[in-house]
């Protein structure tokens, strides 16, 4: 059997591999690599600070990223610190002081930046101190409050969208393998990776960064355990899969879904087009399946493990549901106090709204 063609691009450090079919043209290996190119320049620039002069904050930026990358969220994390550059960056991190992260904070804001990033740059330059002056040396972000973003109203996405989705690009698939021929397929085997990676996400209720850095040697399908390398500062001792996680990586080995997916905003849009609603992003199946072994009795500490978060006071704000808690016991115990009732029975094809209306 015919070996497969390896074909690797590397752009500021970054690798991207593919393997093509045997006696794959040329100009196709060339058109992936190019296109490939163009993908991780843009994602990836050449860094602007590399002629930093030593001592500052920029130069210290540079050496502190190398220290990171095992974060999932590595790319993200160097945009957050490098974006610290333009205003602080020719000073000594000892000069820094409170008033210049102020400063910079109300600029990013004026600017139009989310509360949510303006944060995630805050505690991407604490980071950077507590690395180079220990645990324990101050900063100038300390006694800074955290930006309160508003609370987006919580979207669970049901299982029957992800299992119409799913059927939706392997029908999609069958199509382009019916329709076009020669190496490859790229249009089939996209909607059969993008159905994979949703399945895994789906199943494990893994971020899409996770995912997307998982490697063949992290998953022991004979012991049923998938090592996933947790992203935000997380840790995880692995995770243990049920018949349907694995036939999620039935799934995603057969498409040959490695790599990183979730940054170019690509793979939401083919979702959107194979039917995901427009208004709910695909991560969201991680908040769907925690929430689901919430509701199901998990104990919380377990899912914190599971879902990969450093403080189990995420986990509670996040996946402690309504339904089947002492939430929902609380409002039981408080129904008709005001002698209210029948309930109004709303006709078909009607909504709430419009009932009050009439």
């Amino acid at each position: 059997m015919a070996e497969m063609i390896r074909a690797t691009v590397t752009v500021a450090g970054r690798q991207r591999e593919h393997r093509f079919a045997p006696k794959t043209p040329k100009r196709l290996i060339e058109a992936w690599k190019a296109r490939k190119k163009a993908e991780l320049k843009k994602r990836f620039p050449a860094r602007a600070t590399r002629g930093a002069a030593a001592g500052t904050v920029a130069a210290d930026i540079e050496r502190v990223l190398p220290q990171r990358k095992e974060l999932a969220s590595w790319s993200d994390y160097c945009a957050n610190l490098r974006a610290w550059v333009p205003s602080i960056g020719t000073l000594s991190r000892e000069a820094v002081e409170k008033s210049h992260i102020r400063t910079a904070r109300g600029q990013w804001l004026e600017a139009g930046a989310a509360a949510r990033t303006v944060n995630n740059r805050v505690s991407a330059l604490r980071q950077f101190y507590k690395i180079l002056d220990g645990e324990d040396a101050p900063t100038p972000c300390d006694g800074l409050k955290w930006l309160k973003p508003p609370k987006p109203a919580k979207q669970l996405v049901p299982v029957d969208i992800v299992n119409r989705v799913c059927a939706k690009l392997l029908e999609r698939a069958g199509q382009w393998t019916a329709e076009r021929t020669g190496p490859g397929r790229p249009g089939g085997q996209h909607a059969l990776k993008d159905r994979a990676r949703l399945m895994v996400m789906a199943a494990c209720g893994k971020r899409p960064a996770e995912v997307g850095r998982a490697e063949p040697a992290d998953l022991d399908l004979d012991r049923r355990i998938w090592y996933d390398r947790a992203a935000k500062d997380g840790d995880s001792p692995g995770l243990y899969l049920n018949e349907e996680m694995l036939i999620a990586w039935d799934a995603f080995i057969a498409a040959d879904a490695w790599g990183e997916f979730s940054g170019d905003g690509h793979f939401a849009r083919r979702l959107h087009d194979a039917g995901w609603p427009t208004s709910v992003k695909p991560y969201n199946v991680r908040h769907s399946a925690w929430t689901a072994a919430s509701e199901r009795g998990i104990d919380l500490a377990d899912i914190q493990v599971g879902a990969g978060h450093k403080r189990i006071e995420t986990t509670r704000k996040n996946y402690v549901p309504v339904l089947g808690t002492r939430l929902q016991h609380m409002s039981e115990q408080m129904d008709h106090r005001h002698g209210w009732g029948p309930r109004l029975v709303v006709p078909a094809g009607r909504t709430a709204g419009t009932a009050a209306k009439s």
